[in-house]
């Protein structure tokens, strides 16, 4: 029930949830406003507020609402991290890439981004979201080994079934992912070929240093991959790595695969990745069917 004669945040966020639940919203919102008064660092306290003033007082009030907040408490990391919620595409991922590389140790921001990369808020995305998710989930994973997690949450028991659901997914991904080697996600063929198993890639480029990276020739698109190749005599005789990356059609650019081409000379590319019959052979060699690199 209503605590009589609250006192302390905790207090005036449980009166806050009570009066939420049996639908008296004026004084759930007297109530959230004096426990968002003590200035607290608590992630989920700031998002029950913000989901109130969303449903009763829509976008634009709860968007002066946490404008006003940030200005009254310019060092609450949970506060800003919340005000997040409210931006949206685009804009709110690069907002959450910058805050989370600003606080390291804010686990849910990192936590909220595997969320955005995922396939339920990303239905079209690409194998560079696919892998930004992971990289998210691992940075989690890392931040709340180090605290960085529970302590930001007032409400332990909610904090840790999201945590037990992330270590879940963390592990689901790591093993779905397991076989996104080099050599499968991106490998040599015919020679000189990268192939770049990711049909989203609207550029490919390569390098022998990491640091002079030059496109790859005669770019083709087929419905399952992309690939262009090397125009560079020392493919043939290279004795190090060749490393490849590639951009996605929202031009976000992968990570750097590195593909040591001695190695690659024995290995032969993926069975079945062969042009589909039913794809319009335009700009197409028919007779360019997956073999050992030579």
């Amino acid at each position: 029930g209503v605590i009589k004669n609250p006192s302390s945040p905790a207090d005036y966020y449980h009166n806050a949830r009570i009066h939420e639940l049996s639908g008296d919203f004026t004084a759930a919102f007297s109530d959230y406003k004096q426990y968002v008064s003590f200035n607290q660092e608590f992630v989920d306290p700031y998002l029950s507020y913000l989901q109130l003033l969303r449903s009763q007082r829509g976008q634009q009030d709860a968007t002066r609402e946490f404008d006003r907040l940030k200005k009254a408490f310019p060092s609450n990391p949970a506060l800003e991290f919340v005000a997040l919620r409210l931006l949206s595409g685009e804009d709110r991922l690069q907002a959450l890439e910058l805050f989370s590389n600003q606080h390291p140790d804010f686990a849910s921001a990192m936590l909220d981004l595997a969320n955005d990369y995922s396939g339920e808020e990303m239905p079209s995305r690409s194998g560079v979201d696919e892998e930004k998710e992971r990289e998210w989930l691992e940075r989690f994973l890392e931040a709340d080994e180090q605290g960085g997690f529970f302590r930001f949450y007032l409400d332990k028991k909610q904090a840790a079934v999201l945590r037990d659901a992330a270590r879940g997914r963390a592990t689901k991904t790591s093993t779905s992912g397991a076989t996104m080697e080099a050599n499968e996600k991106v490998f040599l063929a015919n020679g000189s070929e990268v192939w770049v198993m990711d049909n989203t890639a609207t550029a490919i480029e390569y390098s022998f240093d990491r640091s002079q990276w030059k496109p790859v020739a005669n770019f083709v698109k087929t419905v399952v991959l992309r690939r262009g190749e090397i125009d560079d005599r020392r493919i043939l005789d290279h004795k190090g790595s060749v490393y490849v990356r590639y951009a996605d059609h929202r031009g976000k650019q992968s990570r750097v695969y590195e593909i040591p081409i001695a190695s690659v000379k024995e290995q032969s590319a993926p069975p079945g990745l062969g042009q589909p019959e039913s794809f319009d052979p335009s700009g197409l060699m028919p007779s360019m069917t997956p073999g050992v690199a030579r």
